[in-house]
């Protein structure tokens, strides 16, 4: 908080110099806060990018709504890997068992983690009713990091990799195109 130098308190005050509409009972300037830096990812799922990206806008702000975000994010991406249990958990374990998507360790183990991580914080257990469980922000940070790596790995690598064959594949086409053209110019 910051002094306008009117005995009023603002957030973010601009220049004390400048003048405030008094009509209107302004005192302060206040800007909102900056939103969390988000990696783009054009080729991820629209609902599980759109979650992603509200984390991201309201992790500075308010984390926990940002974990709640991740969370519903990576049911969105379990789901659009073939997982569609009912509980999160569920949907980690199999994903992290499907040996069609051969999940890379790093991320497995880290899902895993999170998912413990998740268990604790979310699910009231008699041993632990008492106690309130915070959210560490390392632990939100760990999970907006796995989605990032999840984007990459399942949407963004294999998609780049695609256009790279394709242009590959256009290359050794033109290549066999000429080299056809050019047997056919010598056989004359």
């Amino acid at each position: 908080m910051a002094s306008t130098g009117a005995g009023v308190t603002g957030i973010g005050v601009a220049n004390q110099n400048v003048k405030r509409p008094k009509e209107a009972g302004f005192s302060a300037v206040v800007y909102p806060a900056a939103a969390g830096i988000a990696k783009s990812s054009p080729n991820a799922p629209e609902a599980a990018y759109r979650r992603y990206m509200d984390g991201c806008k309201v992790l500075p702000v308010v984390p926990r709504l940002a974990a709640v975000s991740y969370r519903i994010c990576l049911e969105s991406i379990t789901r659009e890997l073939g997982h569609a249990n009912d509980k999160l958990a569920d949907r980690i374990d199999a994903l992290i068992a499907d040996t069609k998507r051969h999940v890379p360790t790093q991320i497995a183990d880290t899902l895993a983690t999170l998912k413990d991580a998740g268990n604790i914080a979310s699910h009231d257990s008699r041993d632990i009713a008492a106690n309130v469980i915070e959210i560490d922000p390392g632990e939100i940070e760990l999970c907006k990091v796995v989605i990032e790596m999840m984007f990459d790995e399942f949407w963004e690598r294999p998609k780049k990799l695609d256009a790279m064959k394709q242009g590959v594949a256009a290359k050794k086409a033109a290549w066999s195109k000429g080299k056809q053209t050019a047997k056919k110019g010598s056989t004359n």
